[in-house]
This record gives structure tokens, C-alpha cells and sequence, in this order.
């Protein structure tokens, strides 16, 4: 206990939840200002990536890997952290993949059949 009868737990919790409340300001005084504005862009420019990964192009994955984890760090919902992923990133990764395999798997069974496509 220090001298001003505050033990140094209390005085921990006290600046956890200030960096809290500054921290969620901050993204989402961020995501307001920013990222709502290049959200879809960005979003074009990683599912191009990820494109170009089914199609056998040459990229780097670090950059996609990159913006992932930038939706994951952006929420501020402690109680929900993968709010901003799931309605971002991970919608339009699922659009993309359904998108290009319902131009792959009839390809692909043209050209293999169906027992090949089963496998």
C-alpha cells in the first residue's frame, strides 16, 4: 500500500482502463476518419491477391496476411474483436472463393469427370 492508501493494483487498473478508453477512441476515431474511406479498396486490392494465389501468380502473402490481421487489430469491441474482420474481410474472402469456384468446378469436370472431382 503506498502512501496515499491506493495499493499499486488499483493504481494498475486505473491506467488499463484509461489506455482502454484511449485506445478505443483512437481506433475508432480511425476507422470513422480512414478506413471507412479505403475499406474498399483495400478490401479489391487483397482478394486480387488472393486471386492470383488460386490462379499460380507469384505474390507476396505477406501482404494479404497483413491485411487480415489489420481488420483483427482495428475493433474496439472488446467483446467482439473479429466484428470488423467478419464483416470485411472475411465476406468478401467468402465471395471470392464462392465466385471462383463456380468458375473452377465446372472447368475442372469437363476436364477430370466426376470421379476425379469427388477425390
Amino acid at each position: 500500500i503506498s502512501l496515499s492508501g491506493k495499493t499499486s493494483t488499483n493504481v494498475q487498473k486505473k491506467g488499463q482502463t484509461e489506455e482502454s478508453i484511449v485506445r478505443k477512441l483512437m481506433l475508432d476515431t480511425w476507422n470513422q476518419s480512414i478506413f471507412n474511406d479505403i475499406k474498399k479498396r483495400l478490401q479489391d486490392s487483397a482478394m486480387r491477391l488472393v486471386k492470383a494465389e488460386r490462379n499460380g501468380e507469384a505474390f507476396d502473402s505477406q501482404l494479404v496476411i497483413g491485411v487480415r490481421e489489420s481488420y483483427v487489430n482495428l475493433c474496439s469491441n472488446s467483446s467482439d474483436k473479429l466484428k470488423i474482420y467478419r464483416e470485411n474481410f472475411e465476406a468478401a474472402y467468402i465471395e471470392a472463393t464462392e465466385e471462383f469456384y463456380w468458375v473452377k468446378a465446372p472447368e475442372y469436370l469437363q476436364e477430370h469427370g466426376v470421379e476425379a472431382y469427388m477425390r
